[in-house]
């Protein structure tokens, strides 16, 4: 991510790729806690998952 032609660096606590079924339950417990995390999915948009955050 660059900010003001800097690149910024985020570290996080947990990474997950793609959203399946293990990732989607992950994030759902994760919201409730202070760890930070960040999934990545290769596809634009879910079928029938509304985006959330």
């Amino acid at each position: 991510m660059l900010k003001n032609n800097k690149v910024e660096i985020q570290i996080m606590d947990v990474i997950g790729i793609g959203v399946g079924a293990f990732n989607l339950s992950l994030a759902a417990l994760l919201q409730k806690t202070k760890i930070k995390y960040k999934f990545f999915e290769q596809k634009n948009h879910l079928v029938g998952i509304m985006k959330c955050c």
